[in-house]
């Protein structure tokens, strides 16, 4: 039997805990050996201790430590700050003190909940909530019905277990309501889980949700409001407000009720107000800050509710977990797990492995890995039992094969090594069938043999090999609203018109925000101007329009940033997208040309309205000799480049098709859905794994920086932007295609070889990182993915000193190869990682107009000229654009002018140049490029 609160349907994991207890109150939720307690006596106990915690005041994005022996109050701990909505921090109890420090060091927890010998290796410095002495008498009384038959406490016990140990426990073991000492009981106890427990947070509206198009108040861009003297830099700090939306201001004058009516401080966008200590100049590490859309400025914290409730409501996308790497210390930064990718991992594994309240799941690892946190959880989420195995007993593959027999276990996690020593140590001493059904992989891929001596021995009765991470590939969001809590979905569900929701990717907050900050001059607006020769046709062209509305959600997509417990992404079931037609035949050049620049100035001051879709514009402008200017405009959060391409060539295609009034069957919507991507970004964003590997990555890294500083005042949305093309001569375009082919290499891997000696000779550094642009998406080109935004920045660290351009083009070879697998790490994380800002504010990229030449093959239709507006929050952007149909390279440089005047900007231009030509010069046998010293 699976509980009501399955993963998918809850919105945190103590939401998921809560339904657990109503479904399976009398279930036993964990056992240790000492005690057995049941999913009610466990609510009760973790209650008691939250209460106990709130009385220290935690602070709202501060960890709360649990430093306890392995044991059910440690299970109950965790439970309990979770109850109080801030990050639980488990501390392994066998942590010795020298290593305790520099991790407490790193985390700052604002409590440490402790008890017996590890508290007293505990250094000076965290309030302290010892479960032994600081409870409630009542609650402290618990001492249980004593030690289970094969368990042995104490420091220095032998908890190995004999094969004939019986430890099975139930609802009759005698411990059935009221029974149980130091647990609340009768009529007047409350036992309600969760957030039930309490008043909603703050910020919570328990009414009906507004009709889809309500929520905002009048302006631009409702939802935001800067203070007049703001300071919108953003940095590390940034984004690290409390309240119901993280990094968005709270306390009593904050108003987040949605509506018209909603907020009363004047400001040109109502309702978002950043404190004026706030930093939050943009760039590509922008939304670094804490809480769960980094990057965006917070206001006071609003106060906590009372001590029946919790103090922050969490959401899907709260921190759970504050955890380090295996073997960190010294200045090792901790990983955060959210609430929502635990319950990702779960998503689709109830159906998918049959997990039920039925099964025992062996809690077997350190509690400060993750793989606790998924032992714990797959238990509790599903209203199994969860064991507790004392750690000499994981240790011993004897000792474990005996307690996996007596209790019962059915579910076990395991690493690939461990599997096949407890697989070896089975085939010499077992003697009965084991009951494990499931045993999940822990680091890895399933391999066929894997399993082949329980096979071999139990036949069809054999466990089953899965893993997690596929489960949370494949089913997480793949049903509608799958990401958003049970709150929001509920409000969303009554309001009608809404087919799926979704939270606001990490990437897309940050353009959002600076769009609002740069609105009085540029909002945000991702421009596309193509003249073609072709008859025109309105109806066709709308109909192709129409068609890409239909087929992509996110063509259909609001965006919203009140009102909610986060700020959601809302796709309409119907949205219309007209297309606006100017006659301009018959003017004379000058004013025809007038009249096409007017075009693009429109587009630039012309706001988009986020609660209105589509975030999207599309225009005609018909000129003399058969021929017409089709024109589409974006809002920069909605698109990535690679989705640009797709969709104009897609209408472009549908309309030759279309016209005349011809019929053309509609393409099948993408296989994948824009939340995909979200929840691969969060999945992304909190594997401890991949922290660990840019943790150690990163150690000591000087960022590579443009050389010069600011010409101005920063933060003022009114940058701006300075831009140089090169068009490179069609012989050393061709010879870097020779280059490629003769180094056994892609054209990228050549020019970011360039770039890392242009990178040397700019910073006189013979370090340097290279910010590399990537959409995120698969080697296939993006086959089956949908339009969207899934953009990152990928740092390439690496020498050139002494290396010539063959080992310069091998060592990016290398470095792409060690970067596979944690190329998703969100971009805006690593610099806490690394301890700095950013690691670089200079971007480049790789690019190929996509499709353009199919389509061009494809119909009749003439592309004679094709220009392009899009807009960079980096410092420098540099570009290699690749012609589809000559194949020729452009270098394009787009920079802050506050930062890169002309005069500079074709002084860098000057050294890609010059650095191409030597590369192609050597290549052919005519030169070598030498050594520079820092060209400045």
């Amino acid at each position: 039997m699976t509980p009501a609160g399955a993963p998918a349907a809850v919105g945190s994991l103590a939401e998921g805990f809560a339904a657990s207890v109503r479904a399976v109150p009398e279930r036993v939720a964990v056992r240790d050996g000492l005690r057995s307690l049941t999913y009610r006596q466990l609510d009760a106990r973790a209650e008691a201790m939250a209460a106990a915690l709130r009385a220290h005041r935690p602070g709202p994005r501060r960890p709360v430590g649990v430093l306890l022996e392995r044991s059910a109050d440690m299970v109950a701990a965790a439970l309990a700050v979770l109850r109080t909505g801030v990050p639980c921090m488990p501390l392994d109890p066998a942590t010795p003190r020298a290593r305790l420090e520099p991790l407490l060091r790193a985390a700052r927890p604002s409590v440490v909940i402790t008890a017996g010998e590890p508290a007293t290796r505990l250094p000076a410095g965290p309030a302290v909530l010892r479960t032994d002495t600081d409870l409630p008498p009542a609650a402290a009384a618990d001492s249980g019905p004593g030690p289970s038959p094969g368990f042995e406490p104490g420091p220095e016990a032998d908890h190995r277990l004999g094969p004939e140990a019986d430890h099975r426990l139930g609802p009759d073991a005698g411990f059935g309501p009221g029974s149980y000492p130091g647990f609340p009981s009768g009529p007047d106890a409350d036992h309600r889980p969760g957030s039930d427990a309490g008043p909603p947070g703050p910020g919570l509206d328990a009414g009906p949700l507004p009709e889809p198009d309500a929520g905002f108040r009048p302006g631009p861009y409702p939802g935001f409001e800067p203070g007049p003297e703001a300071d919108h830099r953003l940095g590390p700090d940034a984004g690290s407000g409390s309240g119901p939306y993280p990094g968005f201001p709270s306390g009593p004058d904050v108003d987040h009720r949605p509506g018209s009516d909603a907020g009363s401080r004047p400001g040109p966008y109502p309702g978002f107000e950043p404190g004026p200590e706030a930093d939050h100049r943009l760039g590509p590490d922008a939304g670094s800050g804490s809480g769960s859309y980094p990057g965006f400025p917070s206001g006071t914290p609003a106060p906590g509710p009372s001590s029946a409730g919790p103090d922050v409501v969490p959401g899907r996308d709260t921190p759970a977990y504050t955890l380090f790497p295996p073997g960190a210390a010294g200045r090792a930064r901790p990983v955060e797990l959210s609430h929502g990718s635990v319950l990702e991992l779960f998503a689709g594994a109830g159906n998918r492995h049959g997990f039920g309240s039925e099964d025992v799941w062996a809690l077997s690892h350190s509690v400060a890995l993750d793989v606790f946190v998924r032992e714990m959880w797959g238990a509790l989420l599903y209203g199994g039992c969860a064991v507790v195995v004392p750690r000499r007993t994981a240790d011993d593959p004897r000792a474990l094969l005996a307690l996996l027999r007596s209790e019962r276990v059915t579910v076990l996690h395991q690493s690939p090594g461990a599997l096949r020593r407890l697989q070896a140590e089975d085939a010499r001493t077992g003697s009965r069938r084991l009951p494990l059904r499931c045993v999940v992989l822990d680091g890895g891929r399933p391999r066929d043999g894997d399993l082949a001596p329980w096979r071999a021995a139990y036949g069809e009765a054999a466990p089953r090999l899965v893993t997690l991470d596929d489960d949370a590939a494949q089913a997480t969001g793949s049903a509608p609203f799958a990401l958003v809590g049970t709150g929001d979905r509920e409000r969303l569900a009554a309001a009608g018109g809404i087919e799926d929701a979704y939270p606001v990717g990490d990437v897309q907050a940050r353009l959002f925000l600076r769009s609002a900050y740069r609105a009085a001059t540029d909002p945000a607006c991702d421009l596309f101007v193509f003249r073609l020769r072709a008859a025109y046709d309105h109806d066709a062209l709308t109909r192709a329009v129409a068609r890409a509305v239909a087929r992509h959600d996110v063509l259909r997509t609001s965006f919203r940033f009140a009102g909610r417990t986060e700020p959601l992404q809302l796709v309409h079931r119907t949205a219309t997208a007209p297309v606006s037609v100017r006659d301009l035949r018959g003017l004379c050049p000058g004013d025809r040309a007038a009249e096409i620049a007017a075009l693009a100035e429109r587009e630039r001051t012309e706001p988009f309205d986020w609660s209105a879709p589509p975030l999207m514009r599309c225009g005609a402008h018909l000129l003399d000799d058969g021929e017409f200017l089709f024109s589409v405009g974006f809002h920069e959060a909605l698109l990535d480049g690679w989705s640009e391409q797709v969709l104009i060539t897609e209408i472009l295609a549908d309309f030759w098709a279309l016209r005349g009034g011809r019929g053309k069957p509609a393409a099948e919507p993408p296989a994948h859905r824009p939340a995909d991507a979200v929840a691969r970004e969060r999945r992304a964003r909190n594997d401890p794994s991949a922290a660990a590997f840019w943790s150690r990555e990163l150690a000591g890294l000087r960022p590579t920086l443009l050389p010069w500083p600011a010409a101005g005042p920063a933060g003022t949305g009114e940058e701006p932007a300075g831009l140089c093309v090169v068009d490179l001569p069609p012989a050393e375009s061709e010879a870097l295609d020779e280059v490629a082919r003769d180094h056994g290499a892609t054209l990228d891997q050549v020019l970011l070889a360039v770039h890392a000696r242009v990178l040397t000779d700019l910073t006189g550094r013979d370090e340097v990182v290279l910010g590399v642009e990537t959409d995120g998406r698969d080697a296939d080109g993006g086959a089956g993915r949908p339009v969207g935004v899934q953009l990152n920045v990928v740092p390439y660290r690496l020498r050139t000193c002494g290396r010539g351009w063959g080992e310069l083009i091998r060592a990016v070879q290398d470095k792409e190869r060690a970067l596979e697998g944690v190329r998703n790490f969100p971009y805006a994380a690593l610099g806490r990682l690394a301890g700095v800002r950013e690691p670089t504010d200079i971007t480049v990229a790789c690019t190929r107009a996509r499709g353009f030449d199919e389509l061009v093959a494809a119909t009749e239709l003439h592309l004679l000229d094709a220009k392009t507006r899009v807009r960079t929050g980096a410092a420098l952007r540099v570009e290699f654009v690749q012609d589809p149909f000559t194949r020729l390279l452009t270098l394009e440089l787009e920079a802050d002018e506050r930062r890169a005047d002309d005069e500079r900007l074709e002084a860098v231009a000057e050294l890609y140049h010059g650095a191409i030509a030597a590369l192609a010069a050597e290549g052919t046998g005519r030169g070598r490029l030498p050594h520079s010293s820092g060209t400045r």
